[in-house]
C-alpha cells in the first residue's frame, strides 16, 4: 500500500507540457488550465506523451536532498528548472496528467489538479490505492468503470515505503518505528506510477512488488516506464501488471 509520494509541483507539469507544445509546434497551453491544444487523432496523442515522457527524464543526475526529495541541479525535474516536489498523502491534491480524447478540437492532455482517493460509503476515509488484479478481474469491483475509461499519469520524484519487519526507536517515545524507504527511478528523476479516477479523485494503482521492493514491502504502486505510458492510457493495460523488468533506486530515509 503506498500512502506518501513526491509530486511534482503543477507549474513545473505546466512547463513540461508547453515544452511539449512548444517542440510540436502547437498552440501554447492554456496559463490557468494547463491544457494542451494539439492535432487530432490518438496516433498524435501518442506522440505527444512519447515526447512529454523523453522530456521529464532528460537530466538524469537529479540528486536526492536531505529530507528525502529528488531534485536536478538546480531543485528541479531537469537542471535547469526551479522547484522540489512535496510529499503528498491521501486527500491531498495533486497534479496528475490526465487525456481527453472525447472531441478532436477538445485538449489532448490536462495538468488537472485531483485530490487523492475515492470517496465510499463502506469507509471513513477515502481509498487511495486499488490493486490492478482486482480492477481487471473477473468479479464486478467499484474500479471497473474507471479502470476501462479513466486512466491517468501520476508523475512523481519518487514513492515511500515502510519495512514490513525492520524498526528504528523513535527519537522522542523510544517506541519502535518501522523503517522507511524511498523509491526512485533508476533511469531519470521522474517516476512515473499509474492511476485510474472518477470526477476530481484518483487512486494510484498496485501490484505485485518486484526484486527492486520485495525485500522491503509487499505491494508497489504500478511503475510505468516511460515508454510505457501511452499502453497505460490507450492500450492493453492489463498486461503492464507484472513490473519484474522495472528497476527502482531505494534507500533509508527514516
Amino acid at each position: 500500500m503506498c500512502a506518501t509520494f513526491i509530486s511534482i509541483p503543477k507549474e513545473e507539469l505546466r512547463k513540461i507540457i508547453r515544452e511539449v507544445e512548444f517542440n510540436l509546434e502547437a498552440r501554447p497551453a492554456d496559463e490557468d488550465t494547463g491544457v494542451m491544444h494539439q492535432g487530432h487523432g490518438k496516433d498524435k496523442v501518442k506522440g505527444e506523451i512519447l515526447r512529454l515522457a523523453a522530456l521529464a527524464q532528460d537530466d538524469k543526475g537529479g540528486a536526492q536532498d536531505d529530507v528525502g526529495g529528488v531534485r536536478g541541479d538546480k531543485g528541479g525535474v531537469r537542471g535547469d528548472r526551479e522547484g522540489a516536489g512535496k510529499a503528498v498523502y491521501p486527500k491531498s491534491p495533486v497534479p496528475v496528467v490526465v487525456p481527453d480524447m472525447s472531441k478532436p478540437e477538445a485538449p489532448l492532455l490536462e495538468a488537472r489538479e485531483l485530490n487523492w482517493g475515492y470517496h465510499v460509503p463502506w469507509a471513513k476515509t477515502p481509498v487511495f490505492n486499488t490493486k490492478i488484479e482486482t480492477a481487471t478481474g473477473l468479479k464486478p469491483n467499484m474500479w471497473r468503470e474507471s479502470i476501462l475509461e479513466r486512466r491517468c499519469l501520476v508523475p512523481s520524484f519518487g514513492f515511500f515505503e515502510p519495512h514490513k519487519t525492520a524498526t528504528h526507536p523513535s527519537p522522542t517515545t523510544g517506541k519502535p518505528n518501522k523503517d522507511r524507504y524511498l523509491f526512485t527511478s533508476a533511469s531519470g528523476p521522474l517516476l512515473w506510477m499509474a492511476g485510474i479516477y472518477d470526477g476530481d479523485h484518483f487512486s494510484l494503482m498496485t501490484t505485485e512488488p518486484n526484486a527492486s521492493v520485495v525485500d522491503i514491502h509487499p505491494r508497489m504502486p504500478l511503475v510505468l516506464e516511460p515508454s510505457e505510458l501511452t499502453t497505460w492510457l490507450y492500450g492493453d493495460y492489463a498486461s503492464l501488471a507484472d513490473r519484474s523488468a522495472v528497476v527502482l533506486d531505494n534507500r533509508r530515509v527514516a
